[in-house]
């Protein structure tokens, strides 16, 4: 659920943390999912 919210910030949506127990993404895995994003809007 937590890379779901961030794909969602990545693409503009106001989302907000997610719930215990689950934990934010750690700093990298924005800037990962971002290029998978990426390599899929392009296919």
């Amino acid at each position: 659920m937590s890379l779901v919210k961030a794909a969602a910030r990545l693409r503009g949506h106001p989302v907000g943390p997610v719930r215990a127990p689950l934990t934010d993404p750690s700093p990298a895995d924005p800037a990962a999912l971002a290029a998978l994003l990426a390599a899929d809007s392009t296919s």
